[in-house]
């Protein structure tokens, strides 16, 4: 991986099905630029793909394939980077049992590639860039470092916001808006015009409360109850593919 640059290999051993494929997933470096550039090499074996040594950040692998299987070569390219993304393609859902057994990040169907490639990438790009876990802090104390997922909840001041961390409170210097733009979306949700919290310290809603980690309750806006609700969901899911 260099800077922004997402290298991609896609292996299938049937000329027609790779250009097939080719069509359907080389659009969506249009919907990533400018600032991710994805750059797509194309095997139509195993054998080629495993012979060329060269290192990937997204692998898009047919399971069905003679001479080594989709499994097989994701098995070697595990050795090889443990912390490679496979995308496994195939006929048969029966397969993804398999597939996720070695790590695959995704399991696509063939004729539903146009439809779930552009979020499978969107999903690869947060591990391949995962959101910055530590951020400077101007407090009125000065600037201090902390990792993201120790702030709890972050609560509106006037103009400006106090942050509460698991074990310390920060009385910040910058308005809430600043931090809603900042802090990344899967984990950060606006609960309240005064409330942004963290979805990793969220342990339950009842009605429209937000019960936190540390034990403190926030009141959810009627308007943002649901979002909140969906965005717990999403959080679930993205840390059952991580």
């Amino acid at each position: 991986m260099e800077g922004n640059i997402i290298k991609v290999a896609v292996c299938d051993d049937e000329a027609i099905a790779l250009h097939s494929i080719k069509k359907k997933i080389e659009p969506i470096i249009n919907e990533f630029a400018p600032k991710y550039i994805i750059s797509f090499d194309y095997y139509l074996s195993g054998t080629e793909l495993l012979s060329s040594l060269l290192k990937y950040d997204v692998y898009i692998l047919d399971v069905e394939m003679p001479e080594i299987n989709g499994f097989d070569v994701g098995i070697e390219l595990r050795k090889r980077q443990s912390t490679a993304i496979i995308i496994f393609l195939t006929n048969k859902l029966s397969d993804a049992p398999a597939g996720y057994r070695l790590g695959a990040h995704r399991y696509i169907i063939k004729n539903n590639v146009e439809n779930e490639i552009t979020e499978a990438f969107a999903s690869a790009i947060k591990k391949i860039f995962p959101p910055q876990s530590v951020i400077a802090l101007e407090s009125i104390h000065g600037m201090v470092y902390e990792n993201i997922m120790n702030i709890i909840f972050i609560e509106a001041d006037q103009k400006k916001s106090n942050l509460q961390l698991v074990d310390h409170y920060i009385w910040g210097k910058k308005p809430l808006k600043y931090w809603m733009d900042l802090l990344p979306s899967e984990y950060f949700v606006s609960a309240h015009k005064k409330h942004i919290i963290n979805l990793a310290h969220l342990k339950k809603v009842t009605g429209n409360e937000a019960h936190m980690s540390n034990g403190e309750v926030i009141t959810i806006s009627r308007r943002l109850l649901q979002s909140v609700k969906d965005a717990k969901i999403e959080y679930i899911k993205l840390k059952a593919r991580s």
